[in-house]
């Protein structure tokens, strides 16, 4: 994929940007996420950074759709970021974080 393209360095202040765009604007939160998703899976040795950086996302601002996507990163110690973001939030992204949703699952 793209993110795969980009270099190491150049993808840890990508990592580094969308974590403060994550934390300062609301609306382009779930992008943000998105973007530090894809980079760390292309490069796991800035996983560390990438759940740093999600941490920092305010969990009284956590949307839902934010949430729900946190929650499908299969980023190594992410179950760490999402419980720390659970005990900080409430509401509705609250259980989007906690809530098992086996759905159409068997």
């Amino acid at each position: 994929q793209q993110a795969a393209r980009v270099p190491v360095e150049d993808a840890a202040t990508l990592i580094r940007h969308f974590a403060r765009l994550g934390r300062d604007r609301i609306p382009e939160q779930r992008g943000a996420v998105v973007a530090i998703g894809r980079l760390a899976t292309a490069h796991p040795s800035l996983t560390a950074a990438a759940l740093k950086g999600l941490k920092r996302i305010p969990a009284e601002d956590l949307q839902v759709g934010t949430a729900v996507h946190i929650r499908g990163l299969k980023l190594e110690g992410i179950d760490v970021v999402i419980a720390d973001l659970a005990s900080r939030s409430s509401g509705a992204a609250k259980n989007a974080l906690t809530v098992n949703n086996n759905v159409g699952r068997r």
